[in-house]
């Protein structure tokens, strides 16, 4: 019975944190990593959240919307050189995943993201100075890559960058979740060389997408209806969430 019920409550938080993701365009991996390492290991929790995630972000990526519905205009050089770096950055991180704790890593981004919340206002009108975008964003590409092979986590980096950029609401969701797919990707690649999926994880993970997927689907249609305000407080609000988890996982607290 208590086998059961873990596994309904752990079908409930998928559902819920995809919702989320669905109306803000992140935190699943946020919200159900930490639920999984109550119930497993580390290795465990983040390579059966990132098979879910992936399809995620599959729906939300590749259904670009702009306010009224049509698609908007691409903007490749936001995102290549992110990618560029990404990708060594992930092959990093995850091999210090099998070799170390990233208690520190986590502890240190939590504060930073935590800082970059609570310093919205005086930030409003900040956006990147267009001399550093590129050298900037191929900073926040290697960062975010080794934070995605060591904690199965790539938005506390990803998601400050682009709210930086004053992207409409459906752009944001739209870029934020193509970065996901194409770190998720190189995630996949790299957990399966370092021998991170077995069959016992793919198939627990696979159990969990019907629920992720209706969560997506419903929280997307309700992010229709929220105004560009409420949308931006609700990113701070979950960013503010995400540091203070981030802080709580690298100090083992609680």
């Amino acid at each position: 019975m208590a086998l059961i019920f873990s596994y309904l409550l752990t079908m409930l938080v998928f559902f819920s944190s995809a919702f989320v993701q669905g109306v803000i365009g992140f935190g699943f991996n946020i919200l159900t990593v930490p639920f999984l390492t109550i119930l497993a290991d580390a290795k465990t929790a983040v390579s059966v959240v990132s098979i879910p995630s992936q399809l995620n972000c599959v729906l939300l990526a590749l259904r670009p919307q702009g306010p009224s519905g049509d698609p908007f205009a691409w903007q490749p050089g936001l995102l290549l050189p992110i990618l560029l770096t990404g990708a060594a950055g992930t092959l990093a991180g995850a091999s210090l995943l099998v070799a170390l704790d990233p208690s520190l890593a986590l502890t240190c981004l939590g504060v930073l993201v935590v800082l970059f919340v609570l310093t919205d206002r005086v930030r409003r009108d900040w956006q990147p100075n267009p001399r550093h975008e590129r050298p900037l964003a191929l900073a926040v590409g290697l960062v975010t890559g080794v934070l995605s092979g060591l904690a199965g986590v790539s938005g506390p980096t990803l998601v400050p960058y682009l709210h930086s950029r004053k992207l409409d609401k459906h752009q944001f969701v739209t870029y934020l979740n193509l970065l996901f797919l194409c770190f998720g990707a190189y995630q996949w690649i790299v957990f399966f060389f370092v021998g991170l999926y077995t069959w016992a994880r793919v198939l627990e993970a696979a159990s969990f997408i019907p629920a992720a997927l209706l969560g997506i689907g419903l929280g997307a249609r309700v992010r229709n209806r929220v105004s560009a305000a409420f949308f931006n407080r609700l990113v701070l609000l979950i960013l503010f969430v995400t540091g203070l988890d981030l802080i709580r996982r690298g100090l083992h607290l609680f």
